[in-house]
């Protein structure tokens, strides 16, 4: 996969372009196969079977990306994908806010200090403060 004579380099070659202009970390053969996983309709060699382990898994380098894409607020497309955990090459996660479903939101709300995943404008810095207070303002 990783030479130019194996099978799947044009492949491989295709998605490190992808990532590598999305995401911030290189791109490399471990993260692409924790990023995109194996075939299920090739039969496996068993002397690859350890991959499929846990432990293997979390002994990479590279954060695991979510396979379930949440949806982020539009002000956060400076972020590196990979970064915070999501795929530099599956760019399904830039819905529409009214398609969220609302569980996960970006800031707190006075009454209702207890949504998960919100950031409170106590701590934001000041241009984060000022860019997104008609957000949190009542």
């Amino acid at each position: 996969m990783y030479r130019s004579c194996k099978d799947g380099y044009e492949t491989y070659m295709k998605w490190k372009y992808d990532w590598s202009t999305n995401g911030q970390r290189e791109a490399s053969i471990k993260v692409k196969k924790k990023a995109v996983g194996t075939p299920c309709s090739i039969h496996e060699d068993e002397r690859v079977s350890v991959v499929n382990h846990a432990e293997w898994l979390d002994s990479l380098t590279e954060p695991s990306s979510t396979s379930e894409q949440s949806q982020l607020d539009s002000s956060l497309h400076r972020i590196f994908p990979d970064g915070v955990g999501l795929s530099p090459t599956l760019n399904n996660w830039m819905n529409k806010a009214e398609d969220s479903t609302g569980y996960v939101k970006l800031f707190t709300i006075q009454d209702n200090s207890q949504t998960a995943f919100a950031f409170r404008p106590d701590i934001m810095e000041p241009d984060g403060n000022k860019k997104h207070s008609q957000k949190y303002a009542r």
